[in-house]
């Protein structure tokens, strides 16, 4: 009916088949600007409020004692430098290098293949290396129908993040890379970013020892996957080490 001029679309719907059709939304609803989509779409999660962490973190250092989530340190700007600089560190890029990428990446295509679009959720993506690579990889393959979601507490390093992914898939103008800047804690609540008309597989990953730093991994994924469904990927980085549980200086070893 829009298309014969019977009914006039909402900005609403010009916006959702603008996304679907991996458009700009202003081209599509008002005839302005390039009529590719923006490059990156830039997300900051409702209620998160990096301040308030920084409060946070000052009680319990000043107060009798608990646990500190590894995800504070990285509301510092330094430590996002420190973290930056370990990765141009030889003996680290060497353990990057060598990560099977390549037979992560055929895995997911073989899975991704036939259905409906792949989204890949990069928790605490960091700089995104390891996601953007896979990424990358699935688009030499022939792979198109791909969303990148970059999700870090840190505005730099997801800055960084962003220019990486931008410059990789720049070949590739069909994959909408969009940087959220909140707490993968809170993942359950940022499901509207995701959302489409039709449900997208979905990849979700965490490298960096990320998963091994949780305070309960146990507790995080029954949380943070409550918006999968059967078929959905996830993929976690983590070593893997043996002691026994009755031996604390071993495990701490």
């Amino acid at each position: 009916m829009i298309e014969d001029g019977k009914r006039m679309p909402g900005v609403d719907t010009v916006e959702k088949l603008a996304t679907a059709l991996s458009l700009s939304k202003s081209w599509l609803t008002y005839g302005e600007g390039p009529e590719s989509k923006e490059e990156v779409l830039y997300w900051v999660a409702p209620g998160f409020d990096g301040m308030q962490m920084i409060e946070e973190l000052r009680s319990l250092v000043a107060g009798p004692g608990g646990h500190i989530e590894q995800s504070y340190k990285y509301i510092d700007p330094n430590d996002a430098l420190s973290w930056r600089a370990l990765l141009r560190q030889s003996r680290y890029a060497s353990i990057i290098e060598g990560m099977p990428l390549t037979e992560i990446s055929t895995f997911i295509l073989d899975k991704a293949v036939g259905r409906t679009g792949l989204d890949v959720i990069a928790l605490g993506a960091g700089t995104a290396q390891h996601e953007t690579w896979i990424a990358g990889r699935m688009v030499d393959a022939g792979y198109t129908d791909l969303r990148l979601f970059l999700l870090d507490i840190s505005q730099p390093l997801l800055n960084d993040a962003c220019r990486q992914a931008q410059e990789l898939l720049a070949g590739a103008p069909s994959i909408r890379i969009c940087a959220i800047n909140g707490n993968f804690h809170h993942l359950q609540s940022y499901e509207r970013v995701f959302r489409m008309p039709y449900r997208r597989q979905r990849l979700l990953t965490m490298f960096g020892g990320s998963f091994g730093n949780l305070d309960n991994e146990i507790s995080f994924l029954r949380r943070s996957m409550v918006g999968t469904v059967p078929g959905d990927l996830l993929l976690l980085d983590f070593q893997l080490t043996r002691a026994p549980s009755d031996d604390p200086a071993e495990i701490l070893k």
